[in-house]
């Protein structure tokens, strides 16, 4: 089947969870996955999709932040629940660190993204929300991962981002770097484009045409 979801049932999904109604959203989402719906397409084109939307909504004050913080959790509440569904890839000997930037409270792409080197394989550690920099530094020093992905979804977070990408560049000088997130919409891209090994992924489509062309640069 073609993995693309009806405008109308995207419609109601978004109705629903705008309005805070989850056991709705949970029905349509499992609806779609009884359907033989993929996980990548659920996480893009249903949840990144309508919190996207509601982001807009927020930054032009058509709502407010009780119910952009209400859909997150909503969503994140759904992701948990679709963990079961998540198929384990064969496990190869890569381990990522995926983290939001510092005082970015927000954890979503971050878990998105994780998910999707887990089911290619992946020793995922996933960090979540609001990672200070330079105790991130130190965990890298600790975990010593292949990859270290970064999400942003507030553009304000831009200096922090370039603060954490010249910290990591400068204590490991081989590793590489994948950034993703709402904020580059707003061109954050353009502003990370001279930090060495720096990857900007758009969406998961690219997130997997990378993680399957991944080359190690060298270790740690």
């Amino acid at each position: 089947m073609d993995n693309i979801i009806d405008e109308d049932q995207y419609r109601q999904y978004f109705n629903n969870l705008i309005q805070g109604r989850r056991i709705p959203c949970y029905n349509i989402v499992n609806e779609l996955l009884l359907s033989d719906f993929d996980i990548k397409t659920l996480y893009q084109n249903l949840f990144q999709r309508s919190l996207y939307s509601v982001g807009e909504l927020w930054e032009h004050n058509k709502i407010t932040v009780a119910t952009e913080h209400m859909t997150t959790l909503i969503t994140e509440s759904l992701m948990n629940q679709m963990a079961a569904h998540l198929p384990v890839g064969d496990t190869i000997n890569k381990r990522v660190v995926i983290a939001s930037v510092e005082d970015e409270p927000h954890q979503i792409g971050g878990k998105m993204v994780a998910d999707i080197f887990e089911l290619n394989g992946w020793d995922t550690i996933y960090i979540g929300a609001n990672t200070p920099t330079l105790e991130l530094i130190d965990f890298i020093k600790e975990v010593q991962p292949n990859l270290v992905g970064l999400s942003m979804s507030v553009y304000f977070h831009i200096d922090n981002l370039k603060k954490t990408l010249e910290l990591i560049n400068s204590n490991f000088e081989r590793l590489p770097l994948i950034v993703g997130g709402q904020a580059f919409k707003r061109g954050a891209d353009s502003r990370i484009k001279t930090f060495k090994n720096t990857t900007y992924i758009p969406n998961l489509e690219a997130l997997e045409e990378y993680i399957k062309n991944f080359k190690e640069i060298e270790s740690i």
